[in-house]
């Protein structure tokens, strides 16, 4: 769902229990369940939640993503998503080696993004 706010809103928004939800602020700044959504960071919910409160300032566009849970624990690492850490590191050198995987933007002139070493254990979530 693709959230835009003229003027700043609250309101309650009905979930369904059994999906988990992210959040992710595409312009501005909102508040989902008191928690800051701002264009750094994603909020998470986790299955369970029936509604959830949603502030949207002024300005706001917001992204609401949702489904059914991943049915393995998922590891997610900088732009990286995996259910291992082989997956991770492979995904990581593939990044580091220019894999086609990962396509190209022709115009854009700006140096690639270089992938942090990756952490020696990473903790799955669900």
């Amino acid at each position: 769902m693709d959230l835009t706010a003229a003027e700043t809103v609250r309101t309650r928004l009905q979930l369904n229990p059994a999906f988990e939800y992210g959040f992710m602020a595409l312009e501005g700044t909102a508040h989902i369940n008191q928690h800051e959504l701002n264009e750094d960071n994603m909020v998470v919910l986790e299955p369970g939640l029936q509604d959830i409160e949603i502030e949207l300032h002024q300005g706001a566009r917001v992204l609401l993503l949702g489904g059914e849970p991943f049915e393995s624990a998922i590891l997610l690492w900088w732009n990286f998503v995996g259910r291992t850490q082989d997956e991770l590191s492979e995904a990581r050198e593939q990044w580091v080696n220019q894999d086609s995987r990962f396509g190209s933007i022709p115009d854009y002139n700006g140096p690639r993004l270089e992938a942090p070493a990756l952490p020696d254990k990473m903790r799955a979530s669900r």
